[in-house]
């Protein structure tokens, strides 16, 4: 019995992420990368700011 493995691939286009983080560079770095990658990225330096941009938008995945 063969079992196929999931494809957990989250594609790209259109697919927008919130990246979460109180270092400055690691933010920068992190968000244009997946800038790159073709993501639509937003960006958050605390909780409070992040529970902000999940109160007008809507993401696909919330990197912290």
């Amino acid at each position: 019995m063969s079992e196929e493995t999931p494809n957990f691939d989250l594609a790209a286009e259109g697919a927008r992420l919130l990246v979460v983080d109180d270092e400055e560079n690691i933010v920068l770095t992190i968000s244009e990368v997946l800038r790159l990658e073709g993501y639509e990225v937003d960006v958050a330096s605390s909780g409070s700011e992040a529970v902000g941009q999940l109160e007008q938008h809507e993401y696909d995945l919330i990197l912290t």
